[in-house]
């Protein structure tokens, strides 16, 4: 009967405990959204703490990202009262532990523990310490602490098994938060790449202005949702036509951010003076852009003007691909006259050069995103596969060619990523 009887209050406290830790999760998890940020939620998970285990205080540590360098990222503290016989290098010293070895920590004599006995020179009542990973999927994201037990004999096994329980949920909870953060900045993040690249599209030009006895098309494909390739078009009268085609180093918002400045000063120079030659155009757009890059930006550029008058063409390269001339005949002429990149030599002088386009001759300008397209093996397109392709498709009216390059390219490429802008520039004699 006696065995039986204590049996009976063995197993009646046994479930008294499962209700309180039961408890204790349900207002966890109805008290915290992971809506809230890691601090908001760490707060009320030490709230708790300090009442179920009836404890002193308890601290909440979340590391950062990376695994190779676990430094807290996040610390909150609760008490039970505005006193606190916590250091910060026993905070320290438990959380790395934990860290370290991934399993709950028990001190109940701390002035004797080698741990953390030594690791604070004031004195100190602290008695007890009681510290489990917060951890999630595997990945640990923190450590869950509890400071000194009301009990005499402090932090128990039960205690052991609650908080390891509170830090199960409280990691859930964390990194659910976590996620939902990373997904509202994604969105932002996509939102604001949205805007940019519908600004961006804003700053191309539409159309090519009329020139006589000229057919010219001109596109650009990032492979970001922004990019640093960009084309252009500036003509006051249909006699006299300006053009350009640039690669901003670098790739996303930094590299279109560049494309747009050195859009805008190309405008502002052809603008002011519109007889300007190519070559003087490029010098003085390469004194602006060093004021303004980083010691890692840099573009290429070419700059051109039609003259119908003359009926000639004339051209200023700054470090960019060669252009193509494809002869009606089917010939072609690389053109191989170039000076230094834009943006990196203040001093740099760019000449002008001129050709002249015969009916039927095609002038094609690309940046390196078309010759470097590569498939899945990371074999590139190369220039002796595009020139092949305009020479056997040169009678093409010029946006009949582009979108016939691009389709090749694409289907050069299968699936593999296009990992590099592409910008085209055809200029067809009629």
């Amino acid at each position: 009967m006696g065995q039986d009887k204590e049996r009976l209050g063995a197993e009646n406290e046994r479930l008294r405990s499962a209700v309180k830790e039961l408890a204790v999760i349900n207002e966890i998890l109805t008290m915290v959204s992971s809506t809230m940020s890691e601090e908001e939620i760490s707060r009320h998970i030490m709230k708790k703490v300090v009442v179920a285990l009836n404890a002193r205080e308890a601290a909440v540590f979340t590391f950062s990202d990376d695994p190779d360098h676990l430094q807290p990222v996040t610390f909150v503290r609760g008490k039970r009262d505005s006193s606190s016989q916590v250091t910060t290098k026993i905070d320290i010293r438990v959380a790395g532990w934990v860290a370290k070895h991934k399993k709950p920590l028990v001190i109940n004599d701390v002035a004797h523990d080698p741990l953390v006995g030594a690791a604070s020179t004031e004195p100190s009542s602290l008695k007890s310490i009681l510290a489990v990973p917060l951890t999630a999927k595997g990945k640990l994201l923190g450590v869950l602490t509890a400071f000194d037990s009301a009990k005499p004999a402090g932090f128990g096994e039960d205690d052991v098994r609650l908080l390891a329980i509170i830090g199960m949920e409280s990691a859930q909870i964390l990194e659910n938060a976590r996620l939902y953060r990373q997904e509202i900045r994604l969105k932002e993040i996509q939102g604001e790449l949205a805007a940019a690249r519908k600004i961006q599209s804003g700053l191309l030009p539409t159309s090519v202005p009329p020139i006589e006895g000229y057919e010219i098309y001109a596109g650009t494909m990032p492979a970001k949702e922004v990019g640093g390739d960009f084309f252009d078009f500036i003509s006051f009268s249909s006699e006299r036509l300006y053009f350009s085609l640039g690669d901003v180093s670098g790739k996303g918002l930094p590299a279109a951010l560049l494309m747009a400045t050195i859009q805008a000063q190309l405008r502002v120079i052809v603008n002011r003076e519109f007889n300007l030659p190519p070559g003087d155009i490029l010098t003085e757009l390469n004194g602006v852009t060093c004021q303004l890059t980083t010691s890692a930006q840099y573009a290429t550029m070419l700059v051109g003007c039609i003259s119908v008058a003359g009926g000639d063409m004339t051209i200023a390269n700054g470090g960019h691909v060669y252009p193509l001339l494809i002869r009606a005949d089917g010939t072609i002429a690389e053109m191989t006259e170039s000076g230094l990149i834009v943006g990196k030599f203040p001093q740099a002088k760019y000449e002008s050069w001129t050709c002249r386009l015969n009916t039927g001759d095609l002038l094609v300008i690309a940046s390196d995103g078309i010759q470097d397209a590569a498939d899945a093996q990371e074999n590139q397109y190369g220039e002796e596969a595009f020139s092949r392709f305009l020479v056997s498709h040169r009678d093409l009216q010029a946006e009949k060619l582009y979108e016939a390059v691009i389709r090749d390219v694409d289907q050069y490429r299968g699936q593999a990523e296009q990992f590099d802008d592409i910008t085209l520039m055809i200029i067809q004699k009629k």
